[in-house]
């Protein structure tokens, strides 16, 4: 089976934890497609639940009791060693590939949502959601250097005061 970035991710989540603690806040079921998607809902349920990456076999588990078709489920098993194996992956590409995937889905996942919403197919929205949907997929990020570093700012002030 042939590797792609969805596989890629999913693996480091399940294998580095200082990539999955810095990642996941960001990524959205809704990115992954297919099985991928049901393999990071339950892997995130577990890391949710026990504050710690899932062992191949404990997902394998978790994954018995989820209402998957028969073909799903053998899709599922036939990824999982996959992702439980690999080489290491250089931090800076993989966070920065990341991003970058979360953003490609975050614009497709809203520019398909629009195209429902322009049919007057979708169930709850309006024309008048278009403009804040793609401006909330145009955002999406992992930049969390928001507002003042306290810590920091106390060590400017600190220099400058006694130098």
């Amino acid at each position: 089976m042939q590797t792609n970035i969805e596989q890629t991710i999913l693996r480091n989540l399940l294998n580095d934890e200082k990539y999955m603690r810095k990642v996941l806040p960001f990524i959205k079921p809704d990115y992954f497609q297919g099985v991928y998607r049901t393999l990071f809902k339950e892997a995130g349920k577990y890391v949710a639940k026990y504050n710690k990456l899932p062992t191949a076999e404990t997902l394998v588990i978790e994954l018995q009791e989820t209402n998957m078709s028969d073909e799903q489920f053998q899709m599922a098993m036939d990824i999982v060693p996959q992702l439980y194996s690999g080489e290491s992956i250089d931090e800076n590409w993989l966070l920065n590939a990341t991003e970058k995937w979360c953003q490609d889905r975050a614009i497709y996942n809203a520019v398909m949502e629009s195209i429902s919403i322009i049919d007057g197919k979708h169930d709850t929205l309006t024309k008048g959601a278009l403009p804040d949907l793609l401006s909330k997929a145009l955002g999406v990020g992992f930049d969390t250097a928001v507002g003042h570093d306290y810590i920091e700012n106390v060590e400017e002030r600190y220099e400058f005061y006694h130098t």
